[in-house]
């Protein structure tokens, strides 16, 4: 279910949009797929936020296509985040990413 949350970067209010990421090794699991965001250049991992009627396992699916060009499939959550806004905390998965076929350097 959406909330709504307050911050000056989105205005007075806003939609919360539930989100996911996903962990992506190399076979030997030393390495991690991130990606650079475009709008602040920092690291990340794939992920982004899910779409009306989309599962979470769906949209990681997606973004990581999206964002990589791997094609993945996700694997059920492994850890749920808890965020905190001015009167809610919302529960939302993480999904991890099972291997991939290829691994971008």
């Amino acid at each position: 279910m959406a909330k709504i949350i307050e911050g000056e970067r989105i205005g007075k209010t806003a939609p919360l949009k539930v989100g996911c990421a996903a962990a992506i090794f190399d076979e030997s699991h030393k390495k991690l797929l991130l990606t650079r965001r475009t709008d602040n250049g920092q690291w990340c991992l794939p992920g982004g936020g899910m779409e009306p009627g989309e599962s979470a396992a769906e949209a990681c699916e997606r973004e990581v296509l999206e964002e990589t060009g791997l094609h993945v499939t996700a694997d059920t959550p492994h850890r749920y985040l808890y965020v905190s806004a001015p009167n809610h905390i919302e529960r939302m998965p993480d999904i991890f990413a099972e291997q991939t076929a290829a691994f971008i350097r």
